[in-house]
């Protein structure tokens, strides 16, 4: 981790025992020293610091500040198994999952790549394997508003595969691959385009958690 942060920044941190020297311009120096601190503090906590979480502390500080990042590494929200694997690096996403916590439905809005999806999974598996909840269904649009799958090859399953991939690489990095199939041999978790949705019996019969409150708005 050291060398990695030497690479990336123009500094050169140097072990002395119960002291650490960084060495370099003041600018690099200061951020390596909050980097340092940060995950000192995850360490103290109990997390052990991943390469991806320098990396991902790395790019927080160049973006501005890594102010509270080792207490967010640290402690996993309540919504979140320890057992699926997965925290929250940001404090939105931390907000996030807070959300999906206490409320029945939250929309989330961001770019690519913030972990909206990745992350209301991870807290579905969770209230699945709780047993906070009997089914998972999970669904995204198989194609954008006014189009159509056309003549794909194959039958309904083979068409949306490629749609619903993410959903599908998110659960199996979750939870392993037989028990993901036989809970959806069991019907415990279903899969299914928006667009095949309508008409279905179990849209009728919507659980109490599942009643549309005031949703809240947080970012990734």
């Amino acid at each position: 981790m050291r060398k990695h942060i030497q690479s990336e920044t123009d500094t050169r941190i140097v072990d002395r025992g119960a002291k650490v020297v960084i060495v370099g311009n003041e600018a690099d120096a200061a951020m390596v020293d909050s980097i340092l601190t940060e995950m000192l503090t995850a360490v103290r906590r109990g997390h052990n610091p991943t390469m991806a979480d320098i990396s991902h502390a790395l790019q927080e500080a160049r973006g501005g500040s890594v102010s509270d990042l080792g207490a967010i590494l640290a402690q996993a929200p309540a919504v979140l198994r320890r057992d699926v694997g997965v925290k929250p690096r940001t404090a939105g996403q931390r907000e996030y999952l807070e959300a999906i916590d206490t409320h029945d439905v939250t929309l989330a809005i961001g770019p690519a790549g913030t972990g909206k999806t990745y992350l209301a999974m991870a807290a579905a598996i969770s209230a699945l394997l709780n047993k906070r909840v009997n089914r998972l269904i999970l669904t995204r649009p198989a194609v954008e508003a006014g189009e159509s799958l056309g003549f794909l090859p194959g039958g309904l399953e083979e068409k949306v595969n490629p749609y619903l991939r993410p959903l599908y690489d998110a659960l199996y990095s979750m939870v392993d691959l037989d028990r993901v199939r036989r809970l959806i041999e069991r019907e415990a978790i279903e899969v299914a385009p928006l667009a095949f949705m309508r008409g279905e019996r179990w849209t009728t019969r919507l659980p109490s958690w599942m009643r549309l409150r005031t949703p809240r708005r947080t970012r990734c």
